[in-house]
């Protein structure tokens, strides 16, 4: 496809990035796959293919040829088509699945030679993407390096020829499933070029969390507090720092700093910078922005700068992107027609809250669950497995009907307390494959279960099986929702606590009640109380006036104990 240039000019107006001028001569491409194919190979002329596979190794198409049920491709950013190798959708043998370009001859060269291509690579189930090299036209391969799982296009990377200048070789993309399912390897622009003088070239790539969306209240750490910075040149870069942009929902900056310097990084090499980072005191959607810099003059500005995403929410605990990548569960067959099963995601709990609710994305492919009926289930943690243990809670049952890529909300009636530990919750399946959705943008090892009673498969992590996967499973706390079991009948029932965020001085709103007192709880979310204190009630009213200004800003946790305990959380701020 053709290279769409005036995203690197708009990337040197937004962040101030320079481009040196290197003398440079391309000697092979680019090739982008827009012309005409060998008939027989489905590849550029003098392209060659080998390997293992039944599907004709190699092909070349858009992201709708190239995906299939359980990997999916993104559009390259600039649009048309490119060479893939897709082992979902063969489920054969894609262990040596060569892409290899015309022979390459050297042998008149001097200075320093790189490769370039545009890659998609998210090393899927185990997937392996690398770039090899032979001297002897195929018989024996060189290991160049290993393309980086990642869950977007990577534009422009680079593997460094220099060490082949004066031969004639043979250069090949290896698609690798290890000999087992995985998923596949998608490559575009291939160009070789040759410079007369060194290129130091510094990209920078965030390090993330394990969380992409928290509760202000569980917020017990940083973000933007690490950065990988690569060398993708062929020269060393010296004293490169990375700088730390947090941005608030307005792009407001709230944070910024500078990482102490790596004093040198060799061509290849990868260094992990720490910064200290920013503690989001309020809900809001967080940008943090790296910038990386080098002493010497930085050959490509398209890599010095990167931005992820974190969200603080009032509720919502999740470890997924919300990119619906698929679907997992457990299949029935003819001796198993209903599989009983459960597939689960850890969460760290940190600070004392209440659970209300559990979220799942189910795919429901063609509508099959409709009228299903689906619930959750809370399990405490064995502390000598790891495994799920004890049950805490189950959640109301959620009918489902024929949507399609749909959250379903499981609601935890009067909410399930939880006191600072880590916690399993898990989806029930009723039948046959609940298609949990999942996404593999962002995946800590240990941390999702799966586990089937009908097939005696015991309690195991989804890697057991390579799914390097997190599932679209969110817990939710906060706010207790239909949570009026031993109020009166009285549609017009309610609890509200208002102003939300106030200076420590709001009012409680409550309605049919039967009981002619009511107490009222609040602590901090450590545990510690605040305020226990007892209010009379008229004609089933409660209004009250709580004065707990005294106390740091922060969040805190409203019991209402009457008829039965409801709960709700008040922001202390603005003091």
């Amino acid at each position: 496809m053709k290279k769409i240039y005036n995203s690197i000019a708009v990337l040197t107006l937004l962040f101030g990035a320079s481009q040196a001028t290197i003398a440079q001569t391309v000697v092979f491409g680019p090739e982008d796959y827009e012309g005409t194919m060998d008939a027989t190979t489905n590849l550029p002329t003098d392209w060659q293919e080998t390997g293992l596979s039944t599907d004709g190794i190699w092909a070349v198409g858009d992201e709708t040829a190239a995906s299939s049920q359980y990997w999916t491709v993104p559009a390259h950013p600039g649009g048309g088509v490119f060479a893939f190798s897709n082992d979902d959708a063969c489920n054969c043998d894609k262990a040596e699945d060569r892409m290899i370009l015309p022979e390459q001859d050297f042998s008149a060269l001097s200075g320093f030679l790189t490769l370039f291509a545009d890659v998609y690579h998210g090393g899927e189930y185990g997937n392996i993407g690398s770039v090899e090299v032979s001297t002897d036209q195929g018989a024996t391969w060189t290991e160049l390096g290993v393309v980086d799982n990642l869950t977007t296009w990577q534009i422009g990377i680079s593997f460094d020829l220099s060490a082949y200048i004066g031969q004639i070789v043979w250069i090949a993309f290896r698609q690798n499933d290890g000999g087992t399912w995985a998923s596949g390897f998608c490559v575009d622009n291939v160009s070789i070029e040759n410079a007369t003088a060194p290129a130091p070239d510094a990209s920078v790539t965030a390090v993330t969390g394990e969380y992409t969306i928290m509760p202000l209240t569980q917020v017990n750490s940083s973000i933007g507090t690490g950065a990988l910075v690569t060398n993708s040149g062929n020269a060393d870069i010296t004293n490169a720092t990375v700088t730390s942009t947090v941005y608030d929902g307005g792009m407001n900056v709230v944070h910024t700093e500078t990482s102490a310097p790596v004093a040198l990084i060799a061509p290849a090499g990868s260094e992990t910078v720490a910064l200290t980072g920013y503690t989001p005191m309020s809900v809001d959607a967080y940008m943090v922005e790296y910038v990386v810099s080098i002493d010497e003059a930085d050959v490509s500005s398209s890599n010095d700068s990167t931005m992820y995403s974190f969200v603080v929410s009032d509720s919502v605990y999740a470890r997924d992107n919300g990119v619906v990548e698929g679907g997992l569960g457990f299949n029935a067959d003819a001796t198993n027609p209903v599989v009983e099963a459960e597939l689960g995601q850890a969460f760290t709990v940190n600070a004392l809250d209440t659970l209300s609710s559990v979220s799942m994305l189910l795919t429901n492919t063609g509508g099959g669950l409709d009228g299903t009926v689906v619930t959750a289930t809370i399990y405490d943690v064995d502390p000598a497995t790891g495994e799920p243990g004890n049950v805490l809670a189950t959640t109301e049952g959620v009918t489902v009907d024929a949507t399609e890529n749909a959250i379903w909300d499981c609601v935890i009636l009067n909410g399930l307390e939880l006191n600072p530990g880590t916690y399993i919750v898990v989806a029930n399946q009723p039948e046959d494959n609940l298609g949990l959705g999942y996404t593999s943008t962002i995946f800590t090892e240990g941390t999702t279960w799966n586990n089937s009673e009908t097939l005696g498969t015991g309690w195991a992590n989804n890697e057991t099986y390579s799914f390097f996967v997190s599932f679209i499973l969110r817990a939710n706390f906060g706010e207790v929702v239909e949570s009026t079991v031993g109020l009166s009948e009285n549609e017009g029932s309610s609890l509200s606590i208002y102003p939300n965020p106030s200076t420590g001085n709001f009012n409680i709103n409550m309605s049919g009640l039967a009981s002619s007192n009511v107490d009222v709880n609040i602590t901090d979310v450590s545990g510690k109380v605040v305020m226990n204190k007892s209010f009379n009630t008229v004609n089933g009213d409660l209004n009250a006036q709580i004065n707990i200004s005294s106390v740091d800003e922060g969040v805190y946790i409203v019991r209402v104990n009457g008829d039965q305990s409801i709960v709700k959380r008040i922001v202390v701020s603005n003091k």
